[in-house]
């Protein structure tokens, strides 16, 4: 699904420079983080970038780790590190581990290259709900990319999500000349007109599967997406949320990474964040790049009516708690 990995790119940013970006710019309104990569496990200094981050944003609320989840022991050492970190941040309520999940058995190992690699990820999963059961603030997430080679195993992938009692969230497959080098010699990963439809009825079960969940949203615009419709739910990347990459360049989302709104190591983030050249990629991005875009990158409701739906049906939700699927 992605090709980044086989090409060379500059330096990561040291430690003692994420630090002075994040001293010397107001991050204060910051409220969700997620480390990404790559894989961020791999990186030896990770719970130090989080302690900089923590201490420059006094209202982050959240924190989410994506993982690939191949290495446990690596894992879960990162993991316990984190979270010795953040219990000293009383504003952080929630540290989620997101850990990726593509099929069942072989199909997982297949898709990612690696055999044995499913057995691992189950490893780390189990490992992590041990740690969950001793720590509130911890959360764990599967995440899952449907694509042709697996649309026809999320039934499969939800019964295992729910074996284990994790919640799975799958996001389709998107191709990116930028963030992940996928638009060259990918055949195998586009849909046929066949599967486009398989596709488009999947996330329109998963959408009404839990009416009360935000991501509904998202997978209701996958499936027309699927059908060859352009996106209609609005995404707020680049307006309320952005991309600080490896070496300091920020971005409006993982998808837009052609054109940036300028350097962290050369710019402060109020003179990029305000700037005509920043507002100019914005309306960019709704021109060329949200209509054909389905990631799953934001999911949080982008409207009045999406708002105004997903309180009422929390409300509903306290009334009587054992409701579990409300008609609409």
């Amino acid at each position: 699904m992605c090709h980044l990995w086989q090409y060379e790119k500059s330096r990561d940013l040291s430690v003692e420079e994420v630090q002075r970006i994040f001293e010397d710019n107001d991050f204060s309104s910051l409220t969700a983080l997620t480390l990404t990569g790559g894989e961020p496990t791999l990186r030896g200094d990770l719970v130090d970038l989080l302690g900089i981050i923590t201490h420059a944003c006094p209202r982050l609320h959240q924190v989410t780790l994506a993982t690939n989840g191949l290495e446990s022991q690596r894992v879960i050492e990162q993991v316990k590190s984190c979270l010795r970190e953040i219990l000293d941040n009383s504003s952080i309520e929630r540290f989620v581990v997101q850990v990726s999940l593509d099929g069942i058995g072989e199909l997982h190992d297949r898709i990612r290259g690696v055999r044995g690699f499913h057995d691992r990820v189950i490893e780390t999963l189990t490992l992590l709900k041990e740690m969950a059961r001793e720590e509130q603030r911890l959360a764990l997430k599967i995440s899952s990319t449907v694509q042709p080679a697996n649309v026809d195993s999320v039934h499969e992938l939800q019964e295992l999500a729910k074996g284990l009692g994790i919640p799975i969230r799958f996001g389709a497959l998107v191709f990116s000349p930028c963030y992940y080098e996928n638009t060259l010699g990918n055949g195998a990963l586009r849909f046929a007109p066949e599967q486009a439809t398989r596709a488009a009825a999947v996330f329109s079960e998963l959408a009404d599967a839990d009416p009360g969940a935000n991501v509904k949203f998202y997978y209701r615009d996958a499936a027309r997406m699927m059908l060859g419709a352009q996106r209609a739910q609005t995404c707020m990347m680049g307006y309320y949320g952005f991309v600080i990459e490896y070496d300091g360049n920020v971005y409006p989302c993982v998808n837009c990474e052609d054109r940036t709104f300028g350097n962290l190591c050369k710019q402060s983030f109020r003179e990029l964040w305000w700037g005509a050249h920043a507002q100019a990629i914005r309306c960019e991005m709704r021109a060329r790049c949200c209509p054909v875009c389905a990631s799953i990158c934001y999911t949080l409701p982008s409207n009045l009516m999406q708002a105004a739906d997903i309180g009422w049906r929390r409300l509903l939700r306290r009334v009587d708690p054992g409701e579990k699927k409300i008609e609409y």
